[in-house]
């Protein structure tokens, strides 16, 4: 199946999400009725994450920043360029860093259930100091001061913790 039209949507929110529309044996080019349509159908999913489409506009793969993934809740069309906003992708970071640590954050809840047990105090605290660091890893200066995406996504428990 190739390719036939490649649509960025504009979001209420101000985020890009596309949409690749293939070539179907019933339609022999798709019309801006039918991409409106498409569009209407998938409405109902975008709306279950709480967005709405406000415009959509023709464009090419090429487009749309090669990093499908990782930051693609801060793409942003500015001047008929989509880019990662860098804003949003700092919070994407921070998700993203709070996911890492969770099960890190249980596994230490076992260890001050043992301390706890034991009456060992000072790993009781050793284990709050640990806990802490990993509740303050979405506070991360380098976090702030990343310039590009991939400063972004160099960052994550593993790396910044010692």
């Amino acid at each position: 199946m190739k390719v036939d039209t490649v649509v960025a949507v504009s979001f209420d929110d101000g985020s890009v999400g596309r949409m690749q529309l293939f070539e179907r044996d019933d339609i022999a080019s798709l019309t801006d009725g039918h991409i409106q349509a498409e569009i209407g159908k998938t409405g109902q999913t975008w709306a279950a994450l709480g967005l709405t489409a406000v415009s959509w506009r023709r464009c090419k793969l090429e487009d749309f920043p090669a990093d499908l993934h990782e930051f693609r809740a801060a793409w942003v069309d500015r001047k008929g360029k989509i880019t990662v906003d860098m804003n949003k992708a700092k919070d994407c970071t921070r998700d993203r860093l709070r996911a890492e640590r969770a099960p890190l954050l249980e596994a230490k809840d076992v260890d001050a259930l043992r301390a706890l047990e034991a009456d060992d105090k000072a790993a009781l605290a050793d284990v709050a100091a640990e806990k802490q660091r990993l509740r303050d890893i979405t506070e991360l200066p380098a976090i702030d001061a990343a310039k590009t995406p991939d400063d972004l996504k160099a960052l994550s428990c593993e790396s910044v913790l010692p």
